[in-house]
């Protein structure tokens, strides 16, 4: 004796039209495919605003005391600033491979800058090499003179600690397209066309030498849309002096606080020069330093930057400041994401399959014979 399995069907044209609709609906929803995967693999939302992948997305990562910074261009370029203490290298690089590249096996960042010499933003950075293809490498000019790597020229700033000697030594061997290079008031980086154009400007450091590593950090301003960005380093407020000095800023609609907040930066000089909407701050929950500091967080709120404006990642997580297509900045909190990553074209399809099941298979019926 043998069983066969038989699937019965049952058609109507009522079941035919609700199925009609249902399958031209998912098939429509298709046109939104990008602001849907935004929403079911990371789940995040800034005061009903949807994140726009077609815009800018600047990534302030939460590695804990430290900075990461990672920028997604609307011409799908991709930079990463400083990555973070040594200890949070894996939490970086989880974030890195669920919200910025769909497909790690090619993955690479066009540029990457680093920022100083301090382990709390360079830390992580040979992890990172070792993962990902960097094309454009900027560091400064701060020489790694640990086990003679480096030499430093006469004038110049020598640091001898292991951890930066190991993030130069793993710089220099790169295999970058173009050469490493130290970063200076002055350059210049365009990227896009037409109203997707955006340029990002050094305003500093101006000078070869500097006695305070955190000097040497550049401070840079990147431009989308009639909107601009603002990213510090730990540069203090000797530094934002010369830039004041020496430039006419534009009005910066976010800025990364220089020094994870603390009152040697973020002068009331540079903030009555700037005009700031969003300010963000990266620091790790109960820090020894006490950042971010008090009277730096007055200092924003008295040049008229709200308290609900101000961001600090031990208490908001990830931070995403977004200026999508229409020159409007959103600011998206505690993202997280997706241990996968969802494709909704292969949801819609799965829906539909589900939904033929719903409207015309009645059921299987086991013949025995």
């Amino acid at each position: 004796m043998k069983k066969a399995n038989n699937i019965e069907f049952k058609f109507s044209y009522t079941r035919l039209v609700i199925f009609g609709l249902l399958a031209l609906f998912l098939a429509f929803s298709l046109m939104f495919t990008s602001q849907i995967e935004t929403i079911i693999n990371t789940g995040y939302s800034a005061n009903n605003a949807v994140l726009d992948e077609d815009g800018l997305l600047v990534h302030f990562v939460d590695v804990g005391q430290g900075d990461s910074i990672i920028i997604e261009f609307p011409d799908n370029k991709k930079m990463i600033i400083d990555a973070g203490p040594s200890g949070s290298a894996t939490k970086l690089l989880d974030y890195i491979d669920n919200n910025i590249f769909e497909n790690t096996s090619n993955a690479r960042f066009d540029y990457m800058i680093l920022t100083h010499s301090d382990a709390d933003h360079i830390g992580g950075a040979d992890e990172v090499l070792d993962a990902y293809q960097v094309d454009k490498i900027y560091r400064p000019e701060i020489y790694a003179t640990y086990n003679g790597l480096e030499v430093a020229e006469a004038g110049r700033l020598a640091v001898d600690t292991q951890i930066y000697a190991k993030t130069i030594e793993r710089v220099l061997t790169e295999p970058t397209i173009y050469p490493v290079e130290f970063s200076f008031a002055g350059e210049i980086i365009l990227g896009g066309d037409g109203l997707d154009a955006y340029i990002i400007t050094f305003y500093s450091p101006s000078e070869n030498y500097y006695s305070d590593v955190n000097e040497f950090s550049p401070i840079i301003v990147l431009q989308y849309r009639n909107r601009a960005i603002m990213l510090t380093g730990d540069a203090n407020t000797e530094i934002e002096e010369e830039v004041v000095a020496d430039y006419d800023l534009p009005q910066i609609d976010v800025l990364k606080l220089g020094h994870h907040g603390s009152n040697t930066s973020t002068s009331s000089e540079l903030l009555s020069e700037i005009n700031v909407t969003y300010a963000i701050v990266s620091a790790g929950e109960d820090n020894s330093y006490g950042h971010p500091d008090q009277e730096t967080i007055n200092r924003l709120i008295y040049s008229g930057v709200s308290a609900n404006n101000i961001f600090i990642t031990f208490e908001n997580g990830n931070i995403i400041a977004n200026i999508n297509t229409s020159g409007d900045v959103s600011i998206f909190t505690q993202v997280e994401s997706l241990p996968i990553y969802i494709e909704w074209k292969y949801v819609v399809l799965t829906l539909i399959a589900i939904s033929f099941g719903l409207c015309f298979v009645k059921g299987f019926k086991i013949k025995t014979q």
